[in-house]
């Protein structure tokens, strides 16, 4: 039952954000992003060569990172709402794409191809879930996106001028100034 209200939010939120620009991108309150991620989009959909693309994504995980430009959010609303109860989300979008350019009369790669062309991939991932609490009670959740890449556990930075000192005594050549 989650879902069912999961869907209609999606829904109003996005008929809320649809005049106020180009492009609405999902996001969840549980994930990390790279850094200049909103750069990065923006400019990967500025260099798509055609108009004709539907989503692009930007983490392969669910409902997370996926853009759409707000032309269209008329068309996904009406089309989640038809069926906001049988499906979650991200199965309805692989659903609206079908409905979109598969012919029954061809072939699942020809389809397949289709829809490529609608949903198109950036690749590396841009985001990262991070969350375990899953909202189906008793269930934690472990996704992971693979295209993400691991983070650096050191980041670069200058620390401010500090006089510092300690009472251990210098291994090798190891101090505590190099630490710091």
């Amino acid at each position: 039952r989650w879902r069912t209200k999961q869907n209609l939010d999606y829904c109003f939120l996005m008929m809320y954000a649809q005049s106020k620009g180009i492009y609405y991108v999902q996001l969840e309150d549980d994930i990390v992003a790279k850094p200049n991620y909103l750069s990065t989009m923006k400019n990967f959909a500025l260099q798509q060569p055609s108009e004709e693309w539907m989503i692009l994504e930007f983490s392969q995980l669910g409902f997370i990172g996926k853009m759409f430009k707000s032309l269209d959010l008329s068309l996904i609303v009406e089309f989640i709402l038809m069926f906001y109860k049988d499906k979650p989300i991200d199965w309805l979008l692989d659903h609206i794409l079908w409905v979109k350019v598969c012919n029954p009369e061809k072939d699942a790669k020809h389809c397949d191809r289709q829809k490529a062309n609608l949903r198109i991939r950036f690749k590396p991932s841009l985001f990262q879930h991070v969350g375990t609490h899953s909202s189906l009670a008793g269930k934690i959740q472990k996704l992971k996106d693979k295209d993400f890449g691991k983070q650096a556990l050191r980041k670069e930075h200058v620390n401010p001028p500090a006089e510092v000192s300690t009472s251990l005594k210098t291994y090798q050549h190891f101090t505590l100034e190099k630490a710091y």
